[in-house]
Parts: C-alpha cells; structure tokens; sequence
C-alpha cells in the first residue's frame, strides 16, 4: 500500500486521454516550453501508477519526441 497521498493506489476503470496529441512538447526539463496540458497528462499517470491509460488522437505524430507525455508505453524510442 502507498504511503503518499499523492498516490491513489486504484482504478477500475481505464483513462481515456481523447486528443491527447495536444499532451506533446511534454518532455521532462522542458518546463518552460511545456504545455500545461501536457503537465497534467504526466501528473496523471504518475498519480495514478496502476491505472490502465488508453491515448486517442486522429491527429499524427510529427516527431517521437512528441510522445513524450505517453509514460505507459514502455520500450517506444520515446520511452525508454
């Protein structure tokens, strides 16, 4: 069990980010050129570390250094 109440240790329900393209220009030490969006999108999930995420955007991505704010996606170049 967490002991940080910053944490909220459960979930039963995914988190759906809907046009969660507008997340990018997220990467960590960029907070100066950062969106708040995308700020939000990663306190999210580092609140919620057992949550199920599922990120929706029509929209393409440009460059992978703009997924950054897509944490679960372990072993992407963008999230190593």
């Amino acid at each position: 069990m967490h002991t940080d109440p910053d944490v909220v240790c459960f979930i039963p329900w995914p988190q759906v980010f809907d046009e969660c393209h507008k997340a990018k220009n997220g990467a960590a030490g960029a907070k100066e050129t950062g969106t708040k969006v995308a700020a939000t999108v990663l306190a999210l999930q580092q609140r919620l570390p057992r949550a199920r995420i599922v990120y929706c955007s029509a929209t393409g991505i440009s460059e992978v250094g703009n997924m950054t704010y897509m944490s679960r996606l372990v072993g992407l170049p963008c999230c190593p």
